[in-house]
């Protein structure tokens, strides 16, 4: 069954994107036109503008699914914004430090319309969706 399912990328390395979406458009045969854009943005925002940039990605979505690791590094602040936005949230992070700190910041956020998913690396990102759904 085909499902009408609207997704988008960000990366920080656009030509890195596009290859690998051409990678997934021929897997599947999909036209390029139903292919989204590449967003551009950086995990770690070293200014205000940078964390804005990420922020206004953030603040489109529904559900951010990030992969890339190591999440102490990448992961904190689209964390941090996903909580402060209520956009819902997945990882395949295994670092029970990261796990365990951002859990308590993330609940003295104030902000409850939000659902963070962690999946241990031995898990398929595929099985993700649902549980944020």
């Amino acid at each position: 069954k085909a499902y009408d399912v609207r997704w988008a990328v960000c990366a920080r390395n656009e030509s890195k994107a596009k290859d690998v979406l051409a990678s997934i458009a021929d897997k599947l045969k999909l036209p390029p036109a139903k292919l989204p854009a590449v967003e551009v943005a950086d995990l770690v925002c070293n200014s205000p503008e940078e964390e804005d940039t990420l922020r206004a990605i953030v603040r489109k979505t529904k559900v951010v699914i990030t992969t890339a690791g190591p999440f102490e590094k990448y992961g904190t602040t689209l964390l941090k914004l996903c909580a402060e936005e209520g956009v819902n949230y997945a990882d395949i992070t295994g670092e029970t430090d990261f796990f365990s700190s951002h859990d308590r910041q993330t609940r003295r956020s104030g902000t409850d319309n939000w659902r963070c998913v962690r999946c241990a690396l031995r898990q398929r990102l595929h099985s993700v969706g649902p549980r944020c759904l």
